[in-house]
């Protein structure tokens, strides 16, 4: 989810290349050995269909968290 204002970079590889940030996602929750894996996607950009053990979850358009709650 970016909430960031005047940062488009993951809707546009969500809109252009889906399949690269599913394939980027599945890779790090092997490599951290993730037991749950969610995909967090703001309501203005397109959902892509989850794969298998990734949930794709749509959020509410706004900021989540800055440097302070990072």
């Amino acid at each position: 989810m970016e909430g960031e204002p005047l940062s488009h970079k993951d809707a546009v590889l969500l809109q252009h290349s889906p399949g690269l940030v599913l394939d980027g996602l599945e890779l790090m929750s092997h490599a951290v050995h993730a037991q749950r894996t969610i995909l967090a996607v703001g309501g203005g950009v397109p959902a892509p269909r989850g794969r298998r053990g990734i949930e794709v979850r749509r959020l509410e358009d706004r900021f989540v968290a800055g440097q302070e709650t990072a």
